[in-house]
């Protein structure tokens, strides 16, 4: 037996359950390096929120579509609203399809094996039968694209049962866009800030605002 030199050892999680626990309860400390590292981060942030979204119910601010805030016009002073988001059952599930899983059984978060789901991350359907899709990026811009919507919002009976959310870090809330900035999707799309564990909103919007205005 030869002893190796293991120079950059990578510890990988193959346990999704385990991932989720581990990153929320050290997410305070690993949330500045997901942030500066985005092409290893966004796998850390979706955990995170996904956890997050299925632990409990809680008020989160959000951005609602309009054509004058997709268009990127006044971002960093267009105020937020209050939503209420999380299904609060503790309940992750990995399936082959999101869509089928969540019209099966309500108050359950569903994520797909599949890394590169069309569309959305992960999904759940609450009490009411209204279906609740999460795209989670770490970008200033994530692309969408009107005819996955279009398919998805066939698949769930009409516009009106689904809301699409692109969950981003409170550091890029102000500046998010999607592209192209105009979807045209029939549904209710939500830009939603995701604060760190301590609970910096405001903080991060204001050094969003005040690094803007500086340029």
């Amino acid at each position: 037996y030869k002893r190796r030199k293991f120079t950059w050892p990578k510890v990988v999680l193959i346990s999704d359950l385990a991932s989720e626990m581990l990153y929320s309860k050290y997410m305070e400390q690993l949330w500045g390096t997901m942030i500066n590292s985005r092409s290893h981060g966004w796998y850390i942030f979706e955990a995170y929120t996904r956890r997050l979204i299925a632990t409990e119910k809680q008020t989160f601010q959000a951005r609602k579509y309009t054509p004058e805030l997709m268009a990127g016009k006044a971002l960093p002073t267009v105020k937020a609203e209050g939503i209420v988001l999380g299904c609060g059952e503790r309940k992750v599930r990995l399936v082959l399809d999101i869509v089928v899983a969540a019209q099966e059984e309500p108050n359950v978060v569903f994520h797909s094996v599949k890394q590169n789901h069309p569309l959305i991350d992960f999904m759940y359907q609450d009490n009411e039968g209204h279906f609740h899709g999460f795209q989670v990026t770490l970008g200033a811009t994530h692309g969408t694209n009107k005819n996955q919507i279009g398919e998805l919002v066939k698949a769930v009976g009409g516009a009106e049962n689904l809301s699409l959310y692109y969950l981003v870090p409170g550091e890029m809330f102000l500046g998010f866009k999607t592209n192209p900035v105009n979807p045209k999707a029939s549904c209710h799309v939500y830009h939603v800030l995701v604060p760190d564990p301590k609970g910096n909103m405001q903080d991060a919007q204001q050094q969003y605002a005040k690094k803007h205005r500086a340029h």
